[in-house]
């Protein structure tokens, strides 16, 4: 919206996961003439995925070196930074997952965003629903069980983990954890049997929304697949 008021020509996004794609549909949806700069880890299989979008993409390893979005913006044109947004983008969603008053929300963890505007709204709300956030096992920055990246052969979980979060992420994400919410490690064995499993019964879904899908709740649970980056013709189906 502030792009649409301002007149913005040029947005940038860090990202390792849906948040470019969800930005470009937004774009094109709109019909906007603004141009989306991606800064992506080196190597990412979001390279060419967004390429083929008509995406400009920077690489970086973003484990090695801090992003100086500034210098960015020196070298590439003017624009604003739409990294992370600490909003309230996804209250609808959350509210309506909520409406059955559910003792889990499962929902895959990516880059964050979902997961930290979901635990605002319980606490703002006052919800006893511990949420769960998935994340891949491998070189996710909140793993505790480190693998070795095989960028020959790299497996389902490899090409799923996010290598960057922006530090409010995680800073949210560490307050969640203190209040009881968790962050739970699948295998690439977990994504492929979740992967399958949707497809057989039906549900157009990506292998990232079936990182949530790999970790069976033992209490009445909701599961979120993702919080965007899922085409609307899919809804209704």
């Amino acid at each position: 919206d502030r792009v649409i008021v301002q007149g913005i020509g040029r947005i940038y996004c860090i990202t390792n996961g849906n948040a470019g794609m969800a930005l470009k549909y937004e774009i094109v949806k709109r019909r906007l003439n603004t141009e989306l700069v991606c800064i992506v880890q080196q190597g990412s299989f979001l390279v060419n995925a967004l390429t083929a979008k008509n995406v400009k993409v920077i690489e970086m390893d973003l484990n090695e070196k801090a992003v100086d979005m500034k210098e960015i913006m020196r070298a590439h044109g003017p624009g604003i930074d739409v990294t992370y947004v600490e909003g309230n983008q996804y209250d609808g969603l959350i509210q309506s997952a909520l409406a059955s008053n559910p003792s889990v929300m499962v929902v895959p963890f990516g880059s964050g965003e979902l997961f930290n505007c979901a635990y605002r709204y319980i606490r703002a709300h006052h919800y006893s629903t511990k949420i769960i956030g998935v994340i891949p096992r491998g070189n996710h920055p909140l793993s505790e069980q480190k693998t070795i990246f095989c960028e020959t052969n790299p497996s389902l979980a490899d090409k799923l983990n996010c290598s960057f979060l922006h530090p409010e992420s995680i800073r949210t994400t560490h307050e969640a954890l203190k209040d009881g919410h968790c962050i739970h490690e699948v295998s690439d064995n977990d994504i492929q049997e979740a992967w399958e499993w949707a497809t057989q019964n039906g549900f157009e879904v990506e292998p990232s929304a079936s990182v949530g899908l790999s970790v069976p709740a033992k209490e009445k649970a909701i599961y979120l697949l993702t919080g965007k980056g899922i085409d609307p013709l899919f809804i209704g189906k």
